[in-house]
């Protein structure tokens, strides 16, 4: 089976544009974070590897938010002017709300989970201590 690669053929077209846009938004977005995450490791605010780490999602999410905003104006045959631009800025910033929501909430949750492992570990297992009924050591002070 041979592969059409006639660029007149509007879904071949339209998936090429959604894929340069959403490298553009992970260039965009990768650059604003990458420029932030200096200037928190400047101020030692984190670690460089948090920077990098946050720098990646940013860019992440900034793709697929320029992509999934790009593929539903092409789907809508809005593609140029005004209302292109609108609803391309609407839906982005809707997808990249929805994602940061995401990964917040999943953040938290797993720092919860890392607290309470902690918590966990931390506490004695039961009957670990000496028996209530044993005598006090004999350079112990009374109560």
């Amino acid at each position: 089976m041979r592969y059409n690669k006639d660029y007149r053929n509007p879904p071949f077209r339209y998936r090429r544009r959604t894929a340069a846009m959403a490298g553009v938004g992970a260039v965009v977005g990768g650059t604003g974070a990458a420029a932030a995450g200096i200037a928190r490791v400047r101020a030692g605010e984190t670690t460089p590897i948090e920077a990098a780490r946050d720098t990646a999602v940013e860019a992440a999410s900034a793709a697929v938010a320029t992509g999934t905003a790009t593929a539903v104006m092409d789907s809508l045959g809005i593609r140029n002017g005004f209302f292109n631009l609108l609803g391309t800025v609407v839906l982005a910033t809707g997808t990249k709300y929805m994602i940061d929501t995401a990964v917040s909430t999943l953040e938290e949750t797993l720092e919860e989970q890392r607290i309470l492992k902690a918590i966990d570990a931390s506490e004695p297992p039961p009957h670990a201590g000496p028996p209530e009924d044993a005598e006090p050591p004999e350079n112990a002070e009374p109560a």
